[in-house]
């Protein structure tokens, strides 16, 4: 699909330098994948979809999937070093197209969503921990 829309498969670079048109060419097969994936679960259920990106200007595709947002991250220096770290230096331009912990908080607040957050500044540990306490709150 990014080649035919874009002559090229590189979508960061898409992301990056054409936002609007790939919010465009993506949104409604995207939502349509999450309808499709979110009508095969029956019952009570707590399913997870990571859109960090949703959260951007524009984007605002909390509107299709419920009225909470869980913010899991850390500060952006560490951010980056882990990104470096992984070898995915090439994903770093990314981190500039996600909002981070203080403005998901201000989206949240504006669009009366509920936002949990849970801060990974840690070491794996931690984050176990962070999990825990989070999966103990679920109903």
């Amino acid at each position: 699909m990014l080649e035919k829309h874009f002559q090229t498969h590189d979508l960061i670079a898409v992301a990056t330098d054409r936002p609007d048109e790939l919010t465009v060419a993506i949104a409604p097969l995207w939502l349509e994948l999450i309808r499709e994936a979110l009508g095969s679960y029956t019952g009570a259920k707590n399913i997870f979809v990571e859109v960090g990106y949703g959260l951007a200007e524009g984007k605002e595709l909390y509107r299709y999937l419920g009225g909470k947002v869980l913010y899991l991250g850390c500060d952006e220096v560490l951010q980056k070093q882990r990104i470096i770290d992984r070898g995915d230096e090439h994903l770093l331009s990314l981190l500039s197209l996600t909002p981070g912990l203080e403005p998901s908080r201000q989206i949240a607040e504006n669009n009366h969503l509920s936002m949990t957050e849970i801060i990974l500044n840690g070491n794996a540990e931690n984050t176990i921990e962070a999990a825990k306490n989070f999966s103990s709150t679920l109903p």
